[in-house]
């Protein structure tokens, strides 16, 4: 079940909580539409697995707007809006909140899709975490929408990282994906990039044309078995 709460600083937060005892945390990282119901919906699924699950509204400052799908240019817009500061008062209220939860840095990751993608890698680079898992993150060479360029980033990994993207992309050109893995490895963390042949961009979105229920089942399993090997080997209590 999910439920919408306000962080002390003001960024809303939606939390997934499972039934039982949670396994670890982890902080949902939304695309470039606002928190939309495919992005709740991967927090009700990682609830079901077992972790705690907190979605920050990244567009909360310009009204928290869920944008169509078929809107690109309106997401662009509220993209543009975004800040590098805005970006980590969100994520640190996120992190925040799981810690106040009790859960140490040992038991805490981040997975992002898209823009939110490019903002796990920001958190798996910046902040004491163990884990974080990138989904189809763009602006790979060049700085935008608040971030960093991810190569940048990517060579100051803390923790392990997962990147998944798709070969059909046109919005992510394959050939940058080499200097991507480049980037990330050099850091000395365990790297895993995956680039899926017949995958394009939001290959995960179930509400997207570009959805591939084959590669999408691929990625959820790879996904949690990164979560099991790196939350579960570091957990503290």
């Amino acid at each position: 079940m999910a439920e919408v709460l306000t962080a002390p600083g003001g960024t809303p937060l939606t939390v997934c909580a499972p039934a039982g005892a949670p396994k670890a945390g982890l902080v949902v990282l939304q695309e470039g539409f606002g928190v939309t119901g495919h992005i709740v919906n991967v927090g009700s699924r990682l609830a079901d697995e077992g972790y705690v699950a907190v979605i920050p509204h990244l567009f909360h400052r310009a009204g928290d707007p869920r944008v169509p799908y078929e809107d690109q240019s309106d997401a662009v817009r509220y993209l543009q809006a975004l800040t590098a500061e805005g970006l980590e008062e969100d994520l640190d209220a996120a992190l925040n909140h799981l810690a106040a939860l009790g859960f140490q840095p040992a038991q805490l990751g981040a997975i992002g899709f898209c823009h939110g993608g490019g903002v796990a890698l920001l958190a798996a680079a910046k902040r004491d975490l163990s884990v974080g898992i990138t989904f189809y993150g763009g602006g790979i060479q060049t700085a935008r929408y608040g971030l960093p360029a991810l190569t940048d980033l990517a060579r100051s990994l803390k923790v392990p990282w997962l990147g998944l993207y798709g070969a059909l992309d046109a919005s992510i050109p394959e050939a940058q994906l080499s200097s991507l893995e480049s980037a990330a490895k050099s850091s000395g963390q365990p790297v895993e990039l995956i680039c899926y042949p017949d995958a394009g961009h939001g290959f995960f979105c179930e509400e997207r044309d570009s959805y591939n229920p084959e590669v999408s089942a691929d990625a959820w399993r790879k996904t949690l078995e990164w979560i099991d090997k790196y939350l579960d080997s570091r957990r503290t209590n």
